[in-house]
């Protein structure tokens, strides 16, 4: 009779959040190893339901495989966290058809809304802009 294989398990790393603070050890310098991409992390609203700062841009990424594959847009703000990239959202989509950029926006995440027949709810925001009436 053989004897079984011992198969170990494979260790999973935890996934850290965009917020995760890096701090190198002492003497070493942080790299940029972005590659030139200039994304953003992104802000978790479930996280921190208020995002302030100044819009910097709105730019189309490529999202999904093969036939999910499709655009959508993502939105980079400056604040005093540093830049913060939020996803397009339906209850956001008035802010990225007409981005006010250079401008400073308050975005507060009011929760999620339930939609009969739908799986998921959406996501409730309110939205502010500086100097606008």
């Amino acid at each position: 009779m053989a004897a079984k294989k011992k198969v170990s398990k494979a260790k999973t790393a935890t996934k850290p959040s965009s917020n995760t603070k890096f701090a190198p050890p002492k003497g070493y310098t942080v790299a940029d190893v972005s590659g030139g991409s200039s994304y953003a992390p992104m802000h978790d609203f479930e996280e921190d339901p208020i995002l302030e700062g100044k819009v910097l841009e709105v730019h189309d990424v490529e999202t999904g495989k093969g036939k999910l594959k499709k655009m959508t847009k993502v939105m980079t703000l400056e604040t005093d966290e540093g830049n913060r990239a939020i996803w397009l959202s339906k209850a956001l989509e008035g802010l990225f058809e007409d981005p006010p950029i250079g401008k400073n926006i308050y975005i507060q995440f009011l929760g999620i809304i339930d939609i009969p027949g739908r799986k998921n709810g959406m996501k409730n925001f309110a939205v502010a802009i500086a100097g606008k009436k």
